[in-house]
């Protein structure tokens, strides 16, 4: 679950130099992490919101989530 509500520690704790990967896996992580954050704040946003306006920031963050899945796979190729 580490990424997936609170990106911070994850993302330090790629970047402290422990891991070896290649850059673009390093690049990989950060962007899906980024973009489930932002898939949890949607989430958060429909449920617990009672302005349905809201729903069209969900969809957009939804959308980012979407994007930043697209972008991972584009650099992991």
């Amino acid at each position: 679950m580490v990424g997936f509500t609170d990106i911070d520690p994850f993302v330090l704790s790629l970047l402290d130099g422990k891991f070896h990967v290649s850059e673009g896996a390093l690049e990989a992580a950060i962007i899906m992490a980024s973009g489930s954050n932002n898939l949890l704040k949607a989430g958060y946003a429909v449920g617990l919101s009672r302005n349905p306006v809201l729903y069209l920031s969900a969809g957009w963050l939804a959308l980012t989530f979407l994007l930043s899945v697209a972008w991972a796979q584009l650099i992991l190729r």
